[in-house]
């Protein structure tokens, strides 16, 4: 089946969307199709009749076209859609109406359908009636499944959620250049918003506020937060350094505020579990705290600076010291700390070297160096082509400064390198 361009895909998420207003429990069933599960709404609307009427009526006002079916079980009915076929309410139906059905309603891939035509299967019925064990052999039990949930067995479905952004703008009457008006616009914007997810229960990574102008395109500026947050005081106190040291080109006429896409919120509240002993929640209470500190504090970092360069460390999966860390924009706390502190565990240098040195153009050389613990082997690389195979130590130098060595095991010369240097 070829490939839908992107605005049917976006027509079909808008019209889920709106869907929802007849029944929240919507799932997406690409490239083409909606899937309902109206059992619950009928009482609301009146009947299956009444809603179908209601989706004739969005359709229609959308100018797209559709066959609705109503089955007991989801997949049963998008056949029968796909087929043309009306509705199946009693379950005790579903087996002789689906039985009828060409294989192509069933959306399994070309290859499958052609080799069941091969072996003179051409509709549903005939699938059926193979036995089950050399169906599941044949063709994979994922096709026999299928066949099950059409006829009522259990079919777990992704419910369809919309996003949830907000957005919002406040006017001036005229060009406004004073910045305690433009604060006092922000103020009434994220309070805004503070409701807005307070009533859905939500917080954001981030915001975009657009300054608009009479003449001249809007100034745009994007506040990224370290850790996602639903308080209107951080917000605002985020916005307000951002506009401390924003140069805006021309006088304003409105302020818009959109954030992207939220998430739901999350509260540390231990007075729900009020059987744990509070040392067993205290230290997670803490730790939050200050993630959330250190969170904000980058926060306002990057507005300062008006830059990104601010950024944490986070783990990557790689035994190689140059290739075991990598830059993250957010904040992470916790299991890193618990194993660098844990006994046994290696010790390492926080300062690397870019490059590691050969110890040999070091001041002294190889001989000016004692050793003092090792070897920490490292054998790692082969996968990418760059096998890597060292020897670690930790190290003095003439100075009584402490270093961090290794020998190369597959240099010819037992090449020695300075790695790194502890504090």
């Amino acid at each position: 089946m070829p490939a839908l361009p992107p605005e049917a895909h976006e027509e079909l998420v808008s019209l889920a969307s709106r869907l929802r207003r007849i029944t929240p429990l919507v799932s997406l069933e690409p490239p083409r199709a909606l899937l309902l599960e109206v059992g619950g709404s009928l009482k609301l609307w009146g009947g299956i009749d009444a809603i179908k009427h209601a989706l004739g009526k969005e359709l229609e006002q959308r100018r797209l076209t559709a066959h609705l079916c109503t089955a007991p079980t989801a997949l049963a009915a998008l056949w029968l859609a796909r087929g043309g076929q009306g509705d199946v309410l009693s379950g005790q139906q579903l087996a002789g109406r689906l039985g009828a059905l060409p294989l192509a309603v069933t959306g399994w891939p070309d290859a499958t359908q052609l080799l069941l035509e091969k072996m003179g299967i051409r509709t549903v019925g005939d699938c059926l009636r193979l036995p089950r064990e050399g169906l599941a052999r044949r063709l994979g039990k994922q096709y026999l499944d299928d066949l099950d949930k059409a006829l009522g067995q259990p079919d777990l479905r992704a419910e369809f959620r919309p996003e949830q952004r907000f957005s919002s703008i406040v006017e001036f009457q005229g060009e406004v250049a004073e910045s305690e008006v433009i604060a006092n616009a922000g103020r009434k914007l994220i309070g805004r918003l503070a409701d807005a997810l307070h009533e859905h229960q939500a917080q954001i990574t981030g915001c975009q506020y657009e300054f608009h102008h009479l003449r001249r395109p809007a100034t745009v500026t994007r506040i990224n937060l370290v850790m996602p947050t639903y308080e209107a005081k951080k917000i605002t106190d985020l916005f307000l350094s951002r506009l401390e040291i924003l140069s805006l080109p021309a006088p304003v006429t409105a302020l818009s505020l959109t954030t992207g896409r939220s998430e739901p919120m999350v509260v540390l509240n231990s007075a729900l579990f009020p059987e744990f002993p509070a040392a067993a929640i205290g230290p997670l209470a803490t730790n939050a705290g200050v993630v959330a500190g250190l969170g904000e504090l980058i926060a306002r970092l990057r507005i300062r600076f008006d830059a990104e360069d601010v950024y944490g460390l986070a783990l990557a999966e790689d035994h190689r010291p140059e290739a075991a860390w990598s830059r993250s924009q957010g904040v992470r706390a916790g299991p890193a700390a618990a194993v660098a502190d844990s006994p046994g565990y290696p010790r390492r240098p926080l300062w690397l070297l870019p490059t590691p040195v050969e110890v040999a153009s070091v001041d002294g050389g190889r001989k000016h160096l004692r050793l003092e613990s090792g070897p920490e082997r490292v054998e790692a690389g082969w996968w990418e082509g760059r096998d890597t195979s060292r020897d670690y130590y930790v190290a003095s130098g003439s100075k009584g400064e402490r270093l961090w060595v290794y020998r190369d095991r597959y240099c010819d010369r037992n090449g020695w390198y300075l790695h790194g240097i502890f504090g």
